[in-house]
């Protein structure tokens, strides 16, 4: 039995009210100005904190918010959010924006500080007020739909209050007024009790210095691990579960698979097309992704702000986005708005309008969030080892940042309709539902709303890339001024497909080597545990319809960069060459198989399931064989697959960020 531990004694000390605004400045490198200001709030248990939630949804949630409308639209602002965590002790509520490029901090907190002032001189809208208690409300459902979820929150609000805190929660966001908000925001949002900070960037690093001191490495204490046996379950010998999984295609070509779950009362959307990078001209590259994120900028019938309304109104998401191979749709809504969902996204799908001003204001987004990845070692790392990876040429080597700076600053409304018209179609499109809704309310929601839609005979099928290996690697060295770490990224073209036979067993290579992060690895026990060169370190292999680099991720001191590849490289070495042993074997074939339940137990991952079985042809029955495949993989086909696919002679290495000497 487990001895309980004495209670912890008890905080008597309270922090002093702060009399006078803070200020702090910050001069480093970087792109973009941010500004940040703070007011210091509640704990969580405190009864003003239930219109602080509010507060944060109406300030910085969605289009509709009063920073994306005050800030964004207006320019000013590239990106916006507002906020408090929910904790034991009083902490702060956050407002920050970041900036468009050539704006002022200075002008920046101003636009922020007049929105922060509206909502004390006057009460928020009703609608405004309805409109946040319907996605707190709808957020509160997403965040409890499995049993996972659910424990995860009961025992948080067990420790930060009660857990009973969670079954009044709804009832004191609905009881709340527009007064009351009011009067939160007067009481704590006052100009003497807030700090404001600036990020000032600069161009070349705020302070002269080379890498910070070496013991800035991670390093933790690994307890031994003995020679006993793991012991692996049984296999189930029960039937296989009635998922109550649905498929069937409409007349004009559209596959819609549907997973009736009335456990929870949300749902959750997953649907692809052919189009994505990969089909746009390198001198326009960037297509496929603006005229994704414009399918809900606005269509013939709603204006972007109405479009936006209408899913923020009751809580609900909807967006797209431009992947290698596909545009991806997600979305989620409570179950009783499945038809304002299928109505919006029907819209987005066959009626988009591509308003000139909305793509304007689009491409100065991406612009601003190009200009910040070139100053991120992570961001600049992978651009950079995708352009090894992939040969000249290669419809999926990326163009550089300069490029890409210009092809989007070049793209026209035009070019967006033509990309439209070219790829979209109900041809090749992937519908999935998951959450409490009937099969037959979804065949006939979408026969309505898309079964007219003409099919596009020059929609082209995806792709077969083959991914050379090349005859030997090479050394990419980045260097980004006033970083605190570096980033490292390793690995050569991976040779693997989804489909290939030999998938499972290196996926369980793969978890032995790096797969399974810092905790439960080579790399990690090695690079982490052992010699404290990284806190985190993960291998991976992009097996797509074609097949995608195998690649080692890890960030480090700057000062430790070279052990640190050093070590990557031996473990990588040791294990193609000596093979992983039994009990890794069966240690990652528990963990694989014991996860995958977890996985299904959301309707947002039952449905990413649902469609990988589907764009990847797994079969109907993978959901019932998927832990017998990694069970039939003995070491001898992991070792093999390690030997096929694991080529450290012939590996690209990129380091990004702080270089004193190159190395």
């Amino acid at each position: 039995p487990l001895t309980p531990l004495s209670a912890p004694p008890p905080v008597y000390t309270t922090e002093p009210p702060q009399r006078g605004e803070r200020r702090v400045t910050v001069k480093q490198a970087g792109a973009l100005p941010i500004v940040m200001v703070a007011y210091k709030t509640p704990a969580a248990k405190s009864p003003d904190f239930y219109a602080l939630d509010v507060l944060g949804t109406v300030l910085g949630e969605g289009r509709t918010s009063r920073l994306y409308q005050g800030l964004v639209d207006q320019e000013l602002a590239s990106a916006v959010e507002a906020g408090a965590p929910s904790l034991h002790d009083p902490f702060l509520f956050y407002i920050t924006a970041t900036g468009r490029p050539g704006v002022a901090a200075d002008k920046l907190e101003a636009a922020l500080l007049d929105e922060v002032e509206r909502l004390k001189s006057a009460p928020i809208t009703a609608a405004e007020l309805a409109r946040a208690q319907r996605q707190i409300e709808a957020s509160f459902a997403y965040q409890t739909d499995s049993v996972t979820a659910q424990a995860r929150e009961i025992g948080y609000w067990a420790m930060v209050d009660d857990w009973r805190y969670l079954t009044t929660y709804l009832d004191r966001i609905q009881a709340l007024t527009p007064a009351d908000i009011q009067s939160v925001a007067q009481k704590y949002f006052g100009a003497d009790i807030r700090t404001v900070g600036h990020f000032l960037p600069t161009a070349g690093g705020g302070a002269p210095g080379g890498p910070p001191p070496q013991e800035a490495a991670a390093r933790v204490e690994r307890a031994p691990r003995g020679a006993r046996p793991i012991p692996l379950p049984p296999p189930p010998k029960t039937p296989p579960v009635d998922r109550h999984i649905t498929r069937f295609t409409l007349s004009n070509g559209v596959t819609v698979v549907v997973q009736e779950n009335p456990a929870s009362p949300t749902l959750a959307l997953r649907a692809s097309l052919p189009a994505g990078r990969i089909l746009e001209p390198k001198d326009r590259a960037g297509l496929a992704s603006l005229t994704a994120a414009m399918l809900t900028r606005g269509t013939d019938t709603r204006s972007p702000l109405e479009f936006a309304a209408a899913l923020e109104d009751v809580g609900a998401s909807l967006g797209a986005s431009a992947e290698a191979l596909t545009t991806m749709i997600a979305g989620r809504a409570e179950s009783r708005d499945f038809e304002r969902l299928m109505d919006l996204f029907a819209d987005m799908l066959q009626r988009p309008a591509f308003p000139a001003a909305e793509l304007a204001r689009l491409k100065g987004e991406a612009l601003a969030q190009l200009a910040q990845a070139k100053e991120d070692p992570d961001s600049a790392a992978e651009r950079a080892f995708e352009r090894a990876v992939y040969p000249a040429g290669h419809p999926l080597r990326p163009v550089t940042f300069e490029e890409a700076e210009q092809t989007i600053s070049a793209i026209t409304r035009d070019d967006l309709v033509a990309f439209y018209r070219q790829r979209y179609a109900p041809d090749h499109l992937i519908v999935v539902l998951a959450g409490d809704v009937r099969a037959d309310r979804v065949r006939e929601a979408l026969r309505t709303r898309l079964g007219s839609w003409p099919a596009n005979p020059q929609v082209p099928p995806l792709p077969t890339l083959d991914v050379p290996l090349p005859a030997a690697g090479e050394r990419v060295v980045i260097g980004i001024p006033d970083k605190s770490q570096t980033t490292i990224l390793w690995g050569h073209p991976g040779g693997l497909r989804r489909r290939d036979p030999d998938f499972y067993a290196t996926q369980i290579m793969n978890l032995v080597l790096g797969g399974g992060g810092a905790l439960n690895s080579r790399l990690g026990a090695v690079i982490r545990d052992e010699l404290g060169l990284a806190y985190n370190v993960e291998s991976f292999f992009d097996a797509n319809v074609y097949p995608g680099p195998f690649e080692i991720a890890l960030g480090t001191n700057p000062a430790n960069t070279q052990r640190a590849i050093d070590a990557m490289i031996r473990e990588v070495r040791r294990l193609r060459d000596n093979g992983i042993t039994q009990r890794e074997r069966d240690e990652a074939v528990a963990y694989l198989t014991g996860r995958f339940p977890l996985r299904l137990e959301t309707n947002a991952g039952m449905a990413d399931i649902l469609w990988a079985m589907e764009f990847h042809q797994l079969g109907a029955d993978y959901l019932d064989r998927y832990a017998e495949y990694y069970r039939a993989v003995t070491v001898a086909q992991a070792n093999e697959a390690a030997k096929k696919h694991l080529h450290p002679d012939r590996a690209t290495v990129v380091i990004a960020g702080t270089v004193a000497d190159g190395r």
